[in-house]
């Protein structure tokens, strides 16, 4: 490569400040070097930093034309095929990255565990994971939490992979396939280990990984919360806050000791007014908690979602992009999906989030964009 007069010669002109700052790497492999099954362990990273220790007890990895390459096991059982890295301190915005190409569907994992090893079970030694399954299924795993949501992956295709830490929790990125931008799939505020590995395992899945990377991310991301476009530890009930269309949008609250039938605690989304709005909220039926999802248009009701007695949920999520809706409920640490995808257009485009409840209260609203501007910091390297 040719060199600039500025390098030639140092000190003759001086170097242009970007404002960017420079990426420090805690840990980066991009599997350089062409190696034969089986990988010698412990391997150093190329270019560096860091060092992986190989676990090859059934099925052997290799490097080929810079992917790491895992096949499946004769005998699948977890723990037995995979790799983990050395340990690495917990803090906020601290990301792994790694391109995931599956050649056939079966379990295969990875993110951070807590302990240098690997999994002796599907969703053991877990602190934030991404687990895919046997259809291709995204699955999010922390602590021993199985979360099941409405994303998959599909077979031939490379998707960049990135879990970046919050103090407890993580927020979970995919890009590829049908997410052409760096697109937030899921949101955890579970697990916080202070100290943690880089991990793969493989149950019986085949396929590739690209690169294993692990750096610190800036500003919106080093801070629990810096990504949300919405904010409020204590909303105030029919105040309007704005979001994005296409969200992971949670209300956290705190249903009523001594309900009456018929009390209600509603998010609003997508709001154009008091009478055109689509609503998840749960309602009290006499005996149980029943959720649902209405469209109100011109201020009549159309149910879309009706699940009964979900028990005493304290956080509702509604997941949105273009015409799609998911809804969650959480109690404690887990996290339930409640029925199945919604299919619908109305008010797509809005942006207005609205907390509404007479009965109990709300401990926040929070809201984070299924896609951003800032997210472009996640192609960095």
């Amino acid at each position: 490569m040719r060199r600039s007069l500025m390098t030639a010669i140092p000190g003759l002109l001086k170097p242009r400040v970007s404002g960017v700052t420079p990426i420090v790497w805690l840990l980066r492999d991009e599997f350089l070097t062409d190696e034969a099954a089986p990988l010698t362990s412990p391997r150093t990273a190329e270019p560096g930093p860091g060092t992986l220790t190989l676990v090859q007890n059934d099925g052997q990895m290799s490097i080929s034309d810079g992917k790491l390459v895992f096949p499946a096991q004769t005998t699948p059982a977890w723990g037995d095929l995979g790799f983990y890295g050395s340990q690495i301190g917990r803090q906020a915005g601290r990301a792994l990255f790694t391109n995931l190409h599956i050649t056939t569907f079966d379990a295969v994992r990875v993110g951070f565990h807590p302990a240098a090893a690997l999994n002796s079970s599907f969703n053991n030694v877990a602190d934030a994971i991404f687990y895919v399954g046997a259809n291709g299924a995204i699955s999010v795993i922390e602590g021993s939490s199985q979360v099941l949501n409405a994303f998959s992956v599909a077979l031939n295709t490379e998707y960049q992979v990135s879990i970046a830490l919050r103090a407890a929790g993580a927020f979970y990125f995919l890009k590829g396939g049908i997410y052409t931008d760096w697109t937030l799939v899921w949101v955890m505020a579970a697990g916080a280990s202070t100290t943690i590995y880089p991990a793969l395992s493989n149950h019986a899945a085949t396929g590739s990984l690209g690169h294993l990377r692990i750096r610190d991310l800036p500003t919106p991301f080093d801070t629990d919360y810096g990504i949300a476009s919405v904010n409020q530890a204590t909303p105030t009930s029919g105040t309007s806050y704005t979001a994005t269309a296409d969200a992971i949008t949670d209300m956290e609250i705190t249903l009523p000791e001594s309900p009456s039938s018929g009390d209600r605690m509603e998010l609003r989304y997508r709001v154009q007014d008091d009478d055109n709005y689509m609503v998840f909220y749960a309602r009290y039926s006499g005996s149980a908690w029943d959720v649902r999802i209405d469209k109100v248009e011109g201020g009549s009701a159309t149910q879309l979602l009706n699940v009964t007695n979900v028990g005493t949920p304290d956080t509702l999520r509604v997941i949105t992009d273009g015409n799609r809706h998911d809804a969650y409920t959480k109690s404690g640490t887990t996290w339930t999906k409640r029925n199945g995808q919604i299919n619908n257009s109305f008010n797509a485009a809005l942006t207005t989030i609205k907390p509404v409840f007479e009965v109990g209260s709300v401990g926040s609203l929070r809201s984070y964009p299924r896609t951003s501007p800032a997210y472009a910091e996640l192609d960095r390297t």
